[in-house]
């Protein structure tokens, strides 16, 4: 996050603006051309991981603690949402 924060970019944002993506690329060829110094980045998902391999990336860090919490409890939430809602329906349909 430190280089997304000297480009003055937002915390968590999608990882593909093109100036971060401008300055991920100047870094791994700066590795590339001093003796190929491995470099790791942060990519947010599938496609970023894809991308940021094909441009040479051998390291990627493909997650992070927070995001998997975040990730798990939307999935909580939602699915408690699911439940209230079926059991309101189902306790309006029940004869009284």
């Amino acid at each position: 996050m430190d280089l997304r924060f000297d480009l003055g970019l937002s915390f968590g944002g999608a990882m593909d603006e093109p100036e971060y993506v401008n300055a991920v690329s100047n870094i791994l060829a700066a590795a590339k051309k001093n003796n190929d110094k491995p470099v790791l980045t942060f990519a947010a998902g599938p496609a970023a991981c894809e991308s940021y391999y094909k441009m040479g990336f051998r390291i990627l860090m493909v997650g992070s603690d927070s995001m998997s919490l975040s990730a798990h409890s939307r999935q909580l939430l939602q699915s408690s949402h699911e439940m209230m809602r079926r059991v309101d329906k189902e306790a309006a349909a029940a004869p009284k």
